[in-house]
């Protein structure tokens, strides 16, 4: 797994963006790192649902979202 990593400084924090003020670094390294989901089982960042174009979704719904694509789930 390690080398399929990618490495964020964590120059970028994001304030007030979830509810839980915990997950604002969640969501500041998603946005950073340019991803395209976050997945998590949380129910605070699930209720955000998107931000800035990263979808936050359950670890259900991302194994169909590898499925559609065609990619292993592991």
């Amino acid at each position: 797994m390690e080398e399929d990593a990618v490495l964020i400084p964590g120059d970028l924090e994001l304030h007030g963006v979830a509810p839980d003020p915990d997950d604002d670094a969640i969501v500041s390294c998603a946005i950073e790192g340019d991803a395209d989901y976050i997945v998590s089982g949380d129910t605070h960042l699930l209720g955000l649902g998107e931000y800035e174009g990263v979808r936050i979704v359950e670890p259900a719904e991302f194994v169909r979202v590898l499925a559609e694509r065609g990619q292993p789930a592991s």
